[in-house]
């Protein structure tokens, strides 16, 4: 069993790394044109007329237009391939109820997945800044709470398998409760700054939505670990990865307040830095 998911970590692992590594060779950000990279050798005389230099700066913008397209090409058909196989993986976490074997593995597995897809999105926004792919960072972020934090309504057509762990006919229970109440299980500290950094980025948008005391309280007490001990160090890594991964590259974000809030979500939501 640990093999066969290993193997397949392994190959989605190398799939992400494919992915970003064509996004970085095909991004714009790093081909900056210069006159001698169209042309070096053909050095313009000062005799010659202003129509000849028109013709040649039309053509770079010509060539330069192409490699725009080119690149937004890339980028949509990249995400639309990683957010289709996200999605599959987000409708298995709906119905999936957790045994002995695979519990240990949900929380490294769902994260990972969640932050390649982010990092997928993230390069296609820099390389296609006007590019639309039908989703924004902060839906991304919205719908892995919901899945890991959230009752699961399953679809119409579901069928609950026999022997079924599960005895509600409506929703299954959130699948980190569901880790931690069965099987004792939290995310390891290092994966934690993930989801950290998701809590603190949902209270910024929105402080009154996202600021409730019990709710945060209550996701707090499924992500930390009992060795996971909270610092100005696990902050400043937090705040690397919501700003690496979870901010959308054209929002306005403020490093301040994300600060002030990590502080404040362990001196006000749990009476004081985490032990």
């Amino acid at each position: 069993m640990r093999k066969r998911i290993g193997s397949a970590a392994h190959g989605q692992l190398q799939w992400f790394q494919n992915i970003l590594k064509s996004l970085l060779q095909n991004d714009p950000a790093n081909h900056h044109h210069t006159p001698g990279e169209h042309g070096s050798n053909a050095v313009l005389d000062d005799e010659q007329d202003a129509g000849v230099n028109g013709q040649r700066q039309e053509a770079i913008r010509a060539e330069e237009k192409d490699n725009t397209d080119r690149a937004a090409k890339t980028a949509k058909r990249l995400w639309e391939r990683a957010y289709k196989d996200y999605t599959r993986i987000t409708d298995k976490l709906k119905v999936l109820c957790p045994t002995p074997e695979k519990a240990p593995n949900l929380w490294p597995a769902s994260i990972f997945a969640f932050l390649s897809t982010m990092a997928v999105f993230q390069a296609a926004r820099r390389m296609a800044p006007d590019l639309s792919l039908g989703i924004t960072a902060e839906l991304l972020c919205d719908d892995f709470v919901r899945a890991m934090f959230n009752h699961r309504r399953q679809p119409d057509d579901y069928c609950r398998p026999k022997g079924h762990r599960y005895h509600s006919d409506e929703k299954f229970p959130p699948l980190a409760n569901d880790l931690y109440a069965n099987f004792k299980i939290h995310p390891h500290p290092d994966l934690a700054t993930v989801l950290l950094s998701l809590v603190i980025d949902r209270r910024l948008r929105d402080p009154v939505l996202f600021g409730g005391t019990a709710d945060r309280n209550q996701q707090l007490d499924l992500i930390r670990a009992p060795e996971f001990v909270a610092s100005s160090e696990i902050g400043e890594a937090c705040r690397r990865v919501w700003k690496r991964y979870l901010c959308d590259p054209k929002r306005k974000t403020v490093d301040g307040s994300f600060v002030k809030d990590f502080d404040k979500l362990f001196n006000l939501g749990t009476g004081g830095a985490a032990s």
